[in-house]
């Protein structure tokens, strides 16, 4: 399996310049990218899931606490105002609590980032804890080009379906299983 998986991931990397007029002086660019590619094939015989980026919810959360923070200050300072003159007990009241409306406005957004940011977190550990389980069963693996699929050849040490074919969706379910993270 490991062969059939490595060889389906390829490096890349390329540049693309350019020279130009922009009122009236010449202009020249370069931009430079590379990566890697993934065919189809070696994503199906993945032993584990790619981990989940989790770079731009942190990001969200850190942004939404100095605004949050802006949010509680104006509250307070509202609320340690006395309500305008003439105004009923009900009216008082609505007053502080539309204060703190625009606080609990900006909390909600902050705690959706925090939750997916740590939901994230939290899946990515989990496939890192059963990636060494996941890869002891990924690597009796054996795929047939022929046929499309995978199998585990009879004799193999462990508690998997042996000596029969199987797509590549089931025999990636079996090792994902293995790790602890077929949900993913």
């Amino acid at each position: 399996m490991p062969i059939a998986y490595q060889e389906g991931h390829h490096w890349y990397a390329g540049g693309v310049s350019a020279i130009g007029s922009v009122a009236g002086h010449a202009a020249y660019g370069y931009a430079a990218h590379q990566g890697i590619s993934v065919n189809a094939l070696a994503s199906a015989l993945a032993p584990a899931p790619t981990p989940r980026r989790v770079g731009a919810l942190a990001a969200a959360v850190l942004s939404f606490i100095p605004v949050l923070a802006v949010g509680v200050w104006m509250a307070l300072a509202v609320s340690h105002h006395v309500a305008p003159a003439g105004t009923g007990t009900l009216q008082k009241g609505s007053y502080d609590v539309g204060a703190w409306l625009i606080p609990v406005f900006f909390a909600l957004p902050l705690i959706g980032f925090l939750a997916a940011f740590l939901t994230r977190v939290r899946g990515n550990a989990r496939v890192r804890r059963g990636q060494p389980l996941a890869f002891g069963v990924w690597s009796h693996g054996w795929l047939c080009r022929r046929c499309g699929g995978a199998f585990f050849p009879v004799g193999t040490p462990l508690e998997v379906p042996t000596g029969e074919v199987m797509a590549l969706a089931s025999f990636r379910r079996i090792v994902w299983s293995a790790g602890g993270y077929a949900s993913s």
